[in-house]
């Protein structure tokens, strides 16, 4: 992952890849992204798990 660490998981939300402990599914259509520097936990849609998919070539769906 080359640039900068970090991504819009939302609208309202950027967020510092290098931070993301863990990505948990919420719903039918979005993820909560737990965080190392905080308890707040950022939302990421199903098409910007797709898209963070392919910049990291991690499986994330």
């Amino acid at each position: 992952m080359g640039g900068y660490p970090f991504f819009r998981s939302r609208k309202g939300f950027i967020v510092n890849l290098k931070m993301v402990k863990k990505i948990i599914p919420c719903g039918r259509s979005s993820f909560e992204l737990v965080m190392a520097n905080t308890d707040k936990r950022p939302l990421l849609t199903w098409e910007n798990a797709k898209i963070l998919e392919n910049m990291t070539n991690s499986k994330v769906l």
